[in-house]
């Protein structure tokens, strides 16, 4: 499995990681027909996330799962230079965990502190919901998206090259989960891409949606999928590695 922190599982214990849960449950299923390899790396995105991705393939693997988040697009110069906010909806970059919260300022209330928190809060998410909607379009990052459809073919044709099989699992930020989810754009344009491309694509939006995102976080200023997160994904994607795995 190729990845950034979701598939490597940052702030969670290897062994509740996808690769290992999915690799419990094929064992289950097909006692010694299956190695699962966890190769993902946290705070890759594409293009550096290739490189990751090359590596995979020393294991001359049957089947690659490139597990997809919505911040792995490519980001020219240009574009990344829009980046003017701080909480990119993974990590609060304004909060760290058990953090102690200054007392208010002795000539501000706290309700004074609390509006201008909230107004912030509001700008923030509505600058960085237009990022990743632009970073996956042709009008708001044309280069960075054309780019990163070139390097998930050229991933399959890699795999195929070797006689492998590729697949592309997205999964979704954990935020508005709740409905309505703001990435769903995003998902849907992904899944156009794979399947116009030919390449077999797995969104993991559908078995999230509707859930309390705050429920799958690793913690309240850290939204990588906790435990139950990876647990729900890997039983999910297990009939679909099986089939894939098997395919001649």
């Amino acid at each position: 499995v190729v990845g950034d922190s979701f598939t490597e599982g940052q702030g969670v214990k290897a062994e509740h990681t996808v690769p290992r849960v999915l690799e419990a449950l094929l064992e289950e299923q097909a006692p010694g027909r299956f190695e699962v390899r966890n190769c993902g790396r946290r705070g890759l995105d594409l293009p550096e996330l290739f490189e990751g991705f090359e590596a995979s393939l020393e294991y001359e693997p049957d089947l690659v799962v490139y597990a997809l988040v919505i911040n792995d697009a490519v980001r020219p110069p240009e574009f990344q230079a829009r980046q003017s906010y701080i909480n990119d909806w993974i990590l609060d970059r304004e909060r760290l965990p058990d953090e102690a919260t200054a007392p208010p300022g002795l000539l501000r209330s706290r309700t004074v502190d609390l509006v201008a928190d909230r107004l912030s809060a509001w700008r923030v998410g509505r600058e960085t919901t237009r990022w990743y909607l632009d970073r996956w379009s042709d009008e708001g990052n044309p280069d960075g998206w054309a780019r990163t459809q070139e390097l998930i073919r050229e991933m399959e044709r890699r795999v195929n090259r070797q006689g492998g099989r590729f697949v592309v699992v997205v999964w979704p930020l954990f935020v508005g989960l709740e409905g309505p989810y703001p990435f769903a754009p995003v998902h849907e344009t992904i899944r156009r891409f794979c399947q116009g491309a030919g390449i077999p694509v797995h969104d993991l939006l559908d078995v999230f949606a509707g859930r309390r995102s705050s429920e799958l976080w690793v913690h309240p200023v850290d939204r990588h999928p906790n435990e139950v997160a990876q647990a729900l994904a890997a039983e999910v994607l297990l009939p679909v590695v099986a089939e894939l795995a098997d395919a001649p």
